[in-house]
């Protein structure tokens, strides 16, 4: 392994059980611990914005060879489809959209004790709220 990738790396795993002793001897709340993280992750998005494209012409003359513990290869981008140009499409879509706030004005509407119908006189089905994990909400003062 490279000299300069192994130090840095050992950087790196001495940083993160800096953080983790410091936390768990009441030297930084946990909180500051995830801002330290956010930092971390923002630095390395930078490294990967700044070489990525020159590390993906290197894995072509480096295939298969073993580098800091790495073998690199390529793997092209998945396909997807774009069908926002089809008037069937966005037909339909719109459809969907109208019935997902028809389906959760009926939920919010339960929840006050009202009970909706539609112009035939049947029940509105109610949506399903599926509750999310919290997360923390990092913002950087200027």
């Amino acid at each position: 392994m490279n000299r300069d990738i192994e130090s840095i790396s050992k950087v790196i795993d001495l940083i993160t059980a800096d953080v983790n002793n410091l936390v768990l001897d009441g030297g930084l709340y946990s909180i500051e611990a995830v801002v330290i993280a956010k930092k971390m992750e923002n630095a390395a998005k930078q490294i990967r914005e700044a070489w990525e494209s020159d590390a993906l012409d290197l894995t072509e003359s480096w295939k298969g060879q073993e580098f800091a513990g790495y073998t690199a290869t390529q793997k092209d981008g998945s396909r997807r489809y774009s069908f926002k140009h089809l008037d069937k499409w966005n037909e339909v879509n719109e459809y969907k959209k109208d019935l997902e706030l028809a389906f959760k004005s009926a939920y919010l509407q339960a929840q006050e004790g009202n009970i909706i119908v539609d112009e035939d006189g049947v029940i509105v089905p109610q949506a399903e709220p599926v509750k999310t994990k919290q997360s923390i909400v990092l913002t950087r003062i200027k």
